[in-house]
């Protein structure tokens, strides 16, 4: 794979709907390589992906970390696949390290259009970055917000209130 393609680290074993997004960005024009999570550091190293897709795994805390991972290693926007219809996940994870997050199952189309409207907002096409724009900042990384756990609790409790209030009404 050539340097700006899309990568997509598969969490662990968890392989569902992998090749379903793979054939749907591939048809749609984009470079797409299915990565295992624990690879990841060597092939955006070697990749230099313009987008990351992370297809979780379920396990929240796991599906964090793994995101974090991501966000430590490129300033690469990522998209979150998840299983979890769990809305106050879904917001944290949005709120912290992803920049788009998709429930499965994904419709392949809605995905091809979500990965177009980001490269359209950023303004940004899928063709390398100039080798002068990388030499500026060398393996620059953005950095994930820190989540204190106390956080986690705040989010879930007040979230979780105001769900219950909406549901009473």
């Amino acid at each position: 794979m050539e340097p700006g393609s899309i990568i997509m680290v598969v969490s662990g074993a968890e392989l569902y709907g992998v090749e379903k997004v793979r054939l749907a960005l591939s048809q749609a024009g984009y470079k797409v390589a299915a990565v295992e999570a624990q690879e990841i550091q060597e092939a955006v190293r070697r990749q230099k992906p313009v987008l990351l897709i992370a297809n979780l795994s379920g396990r929240q805390a796991a599906d964090l970390e793994l995101c974090q991972k991501l966000c430590g290693l490129s300033q690469a926007p990522i998209v979150a696949i998840g299983p979890s219809g769990d809305e106050a996940f879904r917001v944290v994870m949005l709120a912290t390290v992803v920049d788009d997050y998709l429930v499965r199952p994904v419709n392949p189309r809605e995905l091809v259009a979500r990965v177009r409207n980001m490269f359209r907002r950023m303004d940004r096409t899928l063709n390398p970055v100039p080798a002068a724009a990388e030499a500026a900042a060398p393996g620059a990384a953005r950095q994930a917000a820190p989540v204190h756990p106390a956080f986690w609790t705040r989010v879930f409790r007040t979230l979780g209130e105001r769900i219950a209030k909406r549901r009473i009404r």
